[in-house]
């Protein structure tokens, strides 16, 4: 039996040439990619996203989790929550509690509350998290700076580092200054202007 198409009172659902916003007080749940149509702007403002296909969008803003269960190429994602990625991420701003990728990270500029854990690799102009960075693969990253710990499984190309834990590192690494609690380095070489630990 199909399933019933209801619009809640309140909704702002808009089909337009350049894209779908969809706007609603509670969650906002998508089993439809809607043709392959850009997804122009999602917001759920007191609740969560879940897009159940991979999306191209410009916004998607939740005052609770995002997820998004294939991959997901965005301009700006803000949570309240956690965003959740199932796939590969091309996103240039994300501002949330804590992201889980699970695939590839790329983007420009992220602040981030809590944790932020990547699969496989992570690209990025900044990356600001409150909590632990732990990055499967490589990672190259400008600016970085994590309350928590920095583990990056695979080679790192890191600019700045402020790290308010320890660092591990299972590759080779390119660095400017590295500055933490404790800096554990793998069997790879080292290029760094400085490494300092407490």
């Amino acid at each position: 039996m199909p399933q019933p198409f209801v619009v809640p009172e309140g909704v702002v659902f808009l089909i337009e040439e350049d894209g779908v916003t969809i706007e609603n007080l509670g969650d906002v749940v998508l089993h439809t990619d809607f043709g392959g149509r850009m997804l122009k702007r999602i917001v759920s403002t007191e609740g969560n996203i879940e897009l159940h296909s991979g999306a191209r969008a410009g916004s998607l803003e939740a005052a609770g989790d995002v997820r998004v269960d294939g991959e997901l190429q965005a301009e700006i994602v803000s949570s309240g929550g956690i965003l959740r990625i199932g796939g590969n991420a091309r996103v240039t701003s994300v501002r949330a509690a804590g992201v889980e990728a699970g695939g590839n990270f790329e983007g420009e500029n992220h602040e981030i509350t809590g944790n932020l854990t990547v699969a496989q690799s992570l690209q990025a102009a900044s990356v600001q998290a409150g909590g632990n960075v732990v990055v499967g693969s490589a990672a190259a990253v400008g600016n970085l700076h994590t309350g928590g710990n920095l583990e990056i499984g695979g080679n790192a190309e890191l600019a700045t580092l402020h790290i308010g834990g320890s660092a591990t590192f299972g590759g080779n690494v390119n660095a400017g200054t590295i500055r933490a609690d404790v800096v554990n380095i793998g069997g790879g070489t080292v290029t760094a202007r400085g490494i300092q630990g407490a």
